[in-house]
């Protein structure tokens, strides 16, 4: 037959299980808002690697324009450098008469027209 003491035994076992029980409860609780947090971080930081991702992509898509029109430029200059020691033969002292005459030299052109 079951003792008095072997009932108390198993009631204070019980009451440990419920006790366990409960904090397991209330830990799982923390647990699920935790992730929720977690959650909503994580998609933050998701967008914002998306964005980034994206700027770095544009960035990287400027970068290439400018590289491009740098060379483009570059190679213009040198198809421009070409044509001119053609034309000068070679000789970078050749005086060319400019298109367009500073402004100071217009008013000593003009000025000394005037005074004859």
């Amino acid at each position: 037959m079951v003792t008095l003491e072997q009932v108390e035994q198993l009631e204070a076992k019980v009451r440990q299980v419920v006790s366990i029980v409960e904090e397991l409860r209330v830990e799982n609780a923390r647990l699920k808002l935790e992730k929720k947090q977690l959650d909503a971080d994580f998609n933050v930081l998701r967008e914002r690697y998306e964005i980034a991702t994206s700027k770095a992509g544009a960035l990287e898509g400027a970068q290439q324009m400018v590289e491009k029109g740098i060379l483009e430029a570059i190679d213009m200059l040198d198809e421009a450098s070409k044509n001119y020691n053609e034309v000068a033969g070679g000789d970078l002292n050749n005086e060319i008469e400019p298109y367009i005459v500073p402004q100071e030299a217009e008013e000593d052109i003009s000025s000394s027209d005037t005074t004859h």
